[in-house]
């Protein structure tokens, strides 16, 4: 799960902050732990929690992105 915040929407939405780049990373970090812990990939979940500080309001993306495998 990855936590964004912002307190203004100046520089965009706070999950846009979740790049492909950083989605790249959260998968790699995800197949080491899923490997130390014998678990199945199938149930492998990436969700995002974004939060708008200003209105102090968080929301979850259930399933906020997909591992092309």
């Amino acid at each position: 799960m990855e936590v964004k915040a912002r307190s203004s929407f100046a520089f965009g939405l706070p999950e846009e902050s979740v790049t492909h780049q950083k989605q790249q990373k959260l998968v790699a970090a995800a197949f080491i732990y899923i490997e130390s812990k014998l678990s199945k990939l199938e149930d492998m979940r990436f969700d995002v929690v974004s939060v708008d500080l200003a209105q102090e309001r968080p929301w979850l993306i259930t399933n906020a992105f997909e591992v092309n495998m």
